[in-house]
């Protein structure tokens, strides 16, 4: 899977493509957007991929995914979150994370 960032996606891979990866699946707080984590992110990714001072040397492989919550999107004419018309409460969180776990790991919603 390529790498995308944007202000409402943060998605990178450490490590080989075809190793088996361990999934970090970051689920934004306040304010609900990713870009607000983009720093904290990158930096995670930086560190992990420089777990290499082992002996025998190992390369985990991880991706790290996260967005930004439903209705807090930040769409390409504005820098601010806009809620698009979507008013979501808790439950509606809950179904629109677990969605997007369920797209990232290639799996069917329950």
């Amino acid at each position: 899977m390529a790498p995308e960032v944007t202000p409402n996606t943060f998605l990178t891979t450490i490590g080989s493509p075809s190793d088996q990866k361990t999934t970090i699946f970051f689920i934004s707080g306040n304010p609900g957007v990713i870009g607000y984590y983009h720093p904290f992110l990158s930096l995670l990714s930086k560190y992990l991929d420089e777990q290499k001072e082992e002996n025998p040397p190992r390369r985990p492989s991880f991706q790290i995914y996260g967005c930004s919550l439903g209705g807090f999107e930040i769409d390409d004419h504005h820098s601010t979150p806009s809620n698009n018309g979507i008013d979501l409460d808790l439950e509606d969180q809950i179904c629109f994370v677990q969605a997007k776990l369920a797209a990232l790991m290639g799996t069917k919603e329950t």
